[in-house]
């Protein structure tokens, strides 16, 4: 008889795990809770089924959690588009999503715009509204948007890249040697590599 190994106990037990959250959060959407309650179980029964790597019905419950107005879900939804996961791969609905999620304020979502600005993702490059994204997460200071400083310190190295190759902006080594320093605060490796290169 073959033992079962530790991996297998463990990916199963975490699967039956996830299953039971499910059932839960189908609980809640389908219960007299609030609305805002409802869209948070949507996210989080989307974020378990793609945990499963049941992406379909991933994305069908970031749809829902958005509809709720659960910002999170909006980049979710975009990276589903982006990757082609549980939906064909549509970089240009990937970015209509991350637009809507950055227009409520959302860290990831705003940043992922920016990135499709600048790259030409799902759309023309456009540096000036990349800029404007990265600029608009670069700007949250203080101790609530703490909890955030991984995805302000890539903004603020983006912000540096830019002045440092001339990317809708005149080059400003001056400028991109600031803002990789304020990336280097929010912990930023690349930003720290980017000064090594300018500063040997």
């Amino acid at each position: 008889m073959m033992q079962k190994t530790d991996d297998s106990l463990t990916a199963n037990d975490k699967s039956n795990a996830l299953m039971q959250s499910i059932k839960q959060y189908k609980e809640i959407v389908e219960g007299d809770e609030s609305f805002t309650e409802k869209g948070e179980a949507w996210y989080l029964m989307g974020q378990a089924y793609r945990q499963l790597a049941d992406f379909k019905k991933a994305f069908t419950c970031f749809k829902k959690a958005a509809a709720h107005d659960y910002s999170e879900a909006f980049a979710m939804a975009g990276d589903a588009y982006m990757n082609g996961h549980g939906v064909e791969k549509n970089p240009a609905k990937a970015r209509l999503w991350y637009k809507k999620g950055a227009d409520l304020g959302e860290i990831t979502a705003t940043l992922k715009l920016a990135d499709c600005y600048k790259n030409g993702i799902g759309g023309k490059v456009d540096y000036p509204k990349a800029m404007e994204q990265y600029m608009h997460l670069a700007e949250r200071t203080g101790r609530f948007w703490n909890r955030y400083s991984d995805s302000i310190g890539i903004a603020l190295y983006e912000i540096g890249n830019m002045y440092l190759n001339g990317l809708g902006v005149p080059v400003n080594l001056k400028n991109a040697v600031r803002y990789f320093k304020l990336a280097i605060k929010k912990g930023n490796h690349d930003a720290e590599n980017a000064l090594k290169a300018i500063n040997p």
